[in-house]
């Protein structure tokens, strides 16, 4: 069997990957995400969502030159360290 095929609770089953953190950036705890779909109106300001088993909210977005990227604030993230520890979550 492999971990694909274990069962998932219908919360786990629902969620879907909007994103993936690439990186701290800059000293202030933002963090470089990768989105999976650049035009998804759902990563805004305010907007609640999981980052790994972890519910956390968007307090800033900017966008990248690159329009695959965006740099996020999350409430209650305030360093490099923190945000170095997210590295490669899924949200």
């Amino acid at each position: 069997m492999s971990p694909h095929d274990e069962p998932r609770s219908a919360a786990e089953a629902a969620r879907v990957d909007l994103a993936v953190v690439i990186r701290p950036h800059g000293v202030r705890g933002a963090l470089k995400i990768l989105l999976h779909n650049p035009d998804t109106p759902l990563l805004r300001p305010g907007k609640e969502f999981m980052l790994g088993d972890t519910r956390v909210r968007i307090t800033g977005i900017k966008p990248l030159s690159d329009p695959r990227f965006r740099v996020i604030d999350i409430d209650g993230l305030s360093d490099r360290d923190e945000a170095e520890a997210l590295r490669r979550y899924r949200e």
